[in-house]
């Protein structure tokens, strides 16, 4: 009825999702090196423990935009069931 069209919200969640997992690409190619904590004992596990944390909140943003494209593209394809 008002508002958003499902096609938009669908694009619109593709899109985010698409760049998430871009971002995620990008991450997984940065430099990570324990060298790079040097001389701090423990310094690097911790380090790597927060980088998996941040990574795990990105993936997690990237399956919410998936869910909510997979419900738009439901909404979508009920629509297109209903012209026929």
């Amino acid at each position: 009825m008002n508002g958003t069209s499902a096609e938009t919200l669908l694009n619109d969640n593709c899109n985010a999702r698409a760049a998430i997992m871009e971002a995620l690409d990008t991450i997984a190619r940065m430099e990570f090196n324990g060298r790079d904590y040097y001389p701090v004992p423990g310094s690097f596990e911790k380090a790597r423990e927060e980088r998996s944390k941040h990574v795990m909140a990105v993936m997690n943003a990237a399956a919410y935009f998936e869910a909510i494209a997979e419900h738009c593209s439901d909404a979508v394809a009920a629509k297109e069931a209903r012209r026929a």
